[in-house]
């Protein structure tokens, strides 16, 4: 059992309100967690006459519920985690690839570990590509089976490109997708650059444009060439990337996290946690491919787990803001609306695998042509917010 108590107090009246949240955790391992969590006290300034500020306190109240609501899905989705996922693919572990594979081996002096960088190149990988399209017609004409997988992925079409690129390209429409998303993500930076100083969140838009760009770099050189350095940059980046979408989003809805001294305590407080959380599913991977091979499964369970939340946060943020009588002409919600919806969607494409089209285009790669107008979206969503919060801050200015 796990409890959750947020006390409001006001200088002018005694105590407001409280919210107590109550979260039973049920899962296959036995563990229980039973912590005091410190109150959480939030001070309303008062007016001359004695009474408290409803405006300011509304926007107090609202807060701290949103708070509330973002501690609940961490909580939730950190025992996700415990969660045990299942291992293995069919392909490369039947005795004809195997074999098959095995007089690669000798026949080219190719390395006995799968994940080596000499399969990428000439005789080797031809071989080994030879050996994956034997057991997969294994499959279908003699055992009468579906399309197996091979170390967690389908069999794709190589593209060679003779005299030019000494390493085919393994996954071509992934590829091409990725370099658009770089492309886009770099527009995202070069307009985040752009903004004022005095934006609360630069920094913060800024270092997500920047894991953006690193991590679709990675991903273009994996799909291209994959072995274990490729492989790891991919996932890992890509991890890193979602995890920080989820800061952002938090950063983003909650300003108190910026505009006061215990707000940013905590705001480094999450920041380390959401750290914390990455490292723990880096350190978790890197064993378990120490012990057997990497976990395609698990990862990608974790990316969805945080894309979601992410998600979530930004809805709750979006009922709160058209609930607000004044926002009409704030096109930037609508923006929002749009990209959250358009990214669920693209998310779904990961969730539908299915063996790829002419050997080329799988659910995958669909994933990253879907995500290609997302950081133009954001950047887009980023202008007219920041353009938003100025009028705030000079209207604000005029009424004082």
């Amino acid at each position: 059992m796990i409890r959750i108590v947020v006390f409001s107090y006001c200088k002018c009246g005694g105590w407001l309100t409280c919210w107590n949240v109550q979260i039973c955790c049920n899962t296959d391992i036995a563990w229980t967690s039973e912590e005091p969590i410190s109150r959480n006290v939030v001070e309303v300034t008062c007016t001359k006459s004695g009474e408290t500020d409803e405006k300011n306190l509304s926007t107090y109240m609202r807060e701290e519920m949103h708070m509330d609501v973002v501690a609940t899905i961490i909580i939730l989705f950190s025992l996700t985690l415990l969660a045990r996922p299942a291992y293995g693919s069919a392909g490369d572990r039947h005795h004809i690839y195997l074999s098959c594979v095995k007089s690669c081996i000798l026949k080219y002096g190719c390395p006995r570990k799968f994940d080596e960088s000499g399969w990428i190149f000439s005789e080797c990988f031809r071989c080994r590509y030879k050996c994956t399209w034997k057991t997969v017609k294994y499959f279908n004409d003699i055992l009468h089976l579906s399309v197996p997988q091979f170390y967690g992925k389908w069999p794709f079409l190589a593209i060679w490109i003779p005299f030019i690129m000494p390493i085919p390209i393994q996954e071509f429409a992934s590829v091409v997708f990725s370099i658009l998303n770089l492309f886009t993500t770099f527009s995202m930076y070069r307009t985040v650059k752009r903004l004022r100083s005095s934006n609360r969140l630069k920094i913060v838009w800024t270092a997500y444009s920047v894991i953006g760009i690193i991590m679709w770099t990675c991903s273009a050189i994996f799909h291209w060439a994959d072995f274990w350095l490729t492989e790891y940059l991919d996932y890992f980046t890509a991890c890193a990337f979602i995890v920080f979408a989820l800061f952002v989003s938090i950063s983003f809805t909650i300003k108190s996290l910026q505009n006061c001294y215990r707000g940013r305590i905590l705001w480094s407080f999450l920041f380390i946690t959401l750290l914390y959380l990455y490292t723990n599913h880096i350190y978790n991977l890197t064993h378990h491919i120490l012990q057997i091979n990497f976990d395609y499964g698990y990862n990608m369970k974790m990316c969805i787990a945080c894309s979601l939340l992410t998600a979530i946060i930004y809805c709750v943020w979006l009922v709160q803001q058209w609930k607000l009588r004044d926002h009409s002409g704030r096109r930037s919600l609508l923006c929002l609306t749009v990209m959250v919806i358009w990214g669920l969607l693209s998310v779904l494409l990961e969730v539908l695998d299915f063996v790829p089209i002419y050997w080329i285009i799988d659910s995958h790669s669909l994933f990253h042509l879907a995500t290609v107008p997302l950081p133009l979206l954001m950047t887009r969503f980023i202008l007219l917010e920041n353009a938003h919060e100025m009028q705030q801050q000079i209207g604000n200015i005029k009424q004082t």
